[in-house]
């Protein structure tokens, strides 16, 4: 292995749970690794040093906008150019690897390496059976670095791996000297917005939270996200007589890194924003929509506080709905047998972020 393509074309938070694998491969491989990635991930890319090259694409077999034929039969053949000897197949369990080893095996990649319950046959030279979920459900993390065990590259550190950005953090704090009070140097970051409504902790739990935030915590509490949910922070934190500052849309990928890496506590709800406070080991409660199980915080302090996904928003995909069957209470408004899991209200919240900040 020494030129290699990690096919991981997938969200932020997706790619961070691969770091400490990528990072074990460049240690005892010294490989040039090229990440196969989604555009939304480019940003990240500057704080994995042990990635050397990317190549940014849209596939249609992955959630990432749209895409066109003419661009995947492009893309074959600029992989075919760069002469890769190995692939390595990133995946969920509730994804298929074989579009991305059929895209690895018209590029002539010799080495096709992934995930895979049906016989792959000729698309995969290394196959790994997939037993998941049906026989047990390991953590995001697990289940990568059993990937590139399979290689023979042992996973010493398992810690998620994200450079601190230093530079960035000196210009974010001129950027909070307005809210910061003599001698403050952390703060609580609340993240409120979700890439899928069925991930959404209603709005006026929020409301109910950040008010008691304001009255409770002596530091400032800051809402991180895009500029496209700036009206939603500003609502959510309108009775909070100005204890409570969005910065949505304000800070540059680095800037956000800072953010959560210098907070004393994030609370969010299940996206990117609690893998990146596991990176930096901040204490992170997680208001966390059943979706796939995979995915709380790894290796780090934290509280998850789980409520069931309504049936209506429910996935149609058919290994996650078998999950949710076997390993969940049932969906929100179904007629499951089994006990629903209520969403979190509030004081519950606040109870589990003392509990957690009293226990670091």
């Amino acid at each position: 292995m020494r030129n290699l393509l990690y096919i991981r074309p997938d969200n932020i938070g997706d790619l961070i749970m691969c770091t400490p694998t990528l990072k074990a491969i460049k240690e005892q491989t010294n490989a040039r690794i090229t990440l196969l990635c989604s555009p939304s991930v480019l940003p990240l890319l500057k704080f994995l040093p042990f990635v050397d090259n990317h190549i940014s694409c849209r596939l249609p077999w992955f959630p990432c906008g749209d895409s066109d034929p003419d661009d995947t039969l492009k893309l074959v053949e600029e992989i075919r150019m760069r002469h890769f000897d190995t692939a390595i197949i990133s995946s969920v369990f509730s994804q298929n690897s074989l579009p991305s080893a059929l895209l690895a095996y018209q590029a002539s990649i010799p080495e096709r390496v992934g995930y895979c319950r049906e016989n792959p046959y000729q698309l995969l030279t290394k196959w790994i059976p997939d037993d998941e979920p049906y026989t047990l459900i390991r953590h995001q993390v697990e289940r990568e670095i059993a990937l590139v065990e399979a290689l023979g590259i042992r996973v010493h550190q398992s810690d998620l791996a994200i450079e601190f950005p230093s530079a960035d953090a000196k210009r974010l704090e001129e950027r909070l000297e307005q809210y910061l009070k003599a001698g403050e140097e952390s703060w609580l970051v609340v993240h409120p917005g979700v890439s899928e409504k069925k991930r959404q902790y209603p709005i006026r739990n929020w409301r109910t939270l950040l008010k008691e935030l304001g009255k409770e915590f002596t530091g400032p509490v800051f809402i991180s996200g895009t500029a496209s949910e700036q009206d939603m922070a500003e609502e959510i934190c309108s009775e909070t007589e100005g204890r409570v500052h969005s910065l949505c849309g304000q800070l540059n990928f680095g800037e956000y890194l800072a953010l959560i890496g210098k907070a004393k506590a994030l609370i969010s709800v299940n996206t990117s924003a609690i893998h990146i406070a596991a990176a930096y080991k901040i204490p992170t409660v997680v208001l966390y929509a059943q979706t796939n199980p995979q995915h709380t915080p790894w290796n780090s302090p934290s509280r998850v506080l789980p409520f069931a996904v309504d049936c209506r928003l429910a996935s149609r995909n058919w290994v996650l709905q078998f999950v949710h069957r076997q390993h969940y209470n049932g969906f929100s408004g179904s007629h499951s047998n089994l006990e629903e899991i209520s969403m979190p209200a509030a004081a519950n919240v606040m109870e589990a972020l003392r509990d957690l900040l009293q226990s670091v």
